[in-house]
């Protein structure tokens, strides 16, 4: 069986947007690799939210963003 990556933007989309497009895409697992798992802007992409949203849609979750994230010049928007 094979297995494919998808990548998605997160900083502009509303949660059931979101959620819709791993369900169209057939996604088993979510990988965040966010260093910063936060935003004041959009608070359903904050850790702990998106971390129960995730696992009460029937997907799992993992964290890689201390192996995968980055750190950007000049700082952060929170």
């Amino acid at each position: 069986m094979s297995k494919t990556i998808y990548t998605i933007g997160a900083s502009t989309r509303h949660l059931p947007e979101f959620l819709a497009l791993l369900q169209d895409y057939h996604v088993a697992t979510l990988v965040d690799v966010r260093s910063f798992r936060y935003s004041k802007r959009f608070p359903h992409f904050a850790k702990e939210v998106l971390e129960e949203t995730i696992s009460m849609a029937d997907f799992r979750y993992v964290h890689l963003g201390n192996d995968l994230g980055g750190y950007r010049r000049g700082g952060y928007e929170a």
